[in-house]
């Protein structure tokens, strides 16, 4: 996401040796770890599944959308009994994170702000770079600048 443009920059950046993420990995490490700190495990894994369930939410009610709004799209996999199957998990979605909110409601809490604090962070940033990219043409008209390649 930091190559991308869809994070700052300072997470696409390459250990020189290991070619790995360093800033996102040391980033992740951190939230984690004040995590492991802060919270009970139980905690912690159940607002790991909660964020879990609103990914497989999204994907369900993802194919759904696509499937209706863009049908000519060639798709090099069939699926059967759509759009039953998608309904089907989003209903299955639905009745885990019920139970589980009343397993363990703090976890919601949990699960939901780091969500809810992803897409504003997303939302924001994702903003910027769009502001960015429609001045960039203005800008390298001046200053070329070169495309570092990954």
């Amino acid at each position: 996401m930091g190559r991308d443009g869809d994070m700052p920059r300072l997470f696409a950046r390459l250990h020189p040796k290991y070619r790995t993420p360093k800033n996102a990995i040391l980033a992740s490490g951190l939230i984690i770890g004040s995590m492991i700190v802060t919270l009970d495990v139980i905690q912690i894994a159940a607002s790991a599944d909660l964020m879990f369930l609103i990914l497989f939410t999204m994907v369900n009610g993802a194919v759904i959308v696509l499937r209706r709004t863009h049908p000519d799209v060639p798709r090099p996999w069939r699926m059967p009994l759509f759009p039953l199957l998608p309904i089907i998990g989003l209903a299955s979605k639905a009745v885990l994170s019920v139970a589980l909110y009343l397993v363990e409601p703090l976890a919601w809490g949990i699960g939901l702000g780091w969500t809810v604090l992803g897409f504003g962070v997303y939302y924001l940033w994702t903003r910027r770079e769009r502001i960015a990219e429609a001045a960039a043409p203005i800008v390298e008209a001046f200053m070329p600048v070169p495309r570092e390649r990954y």
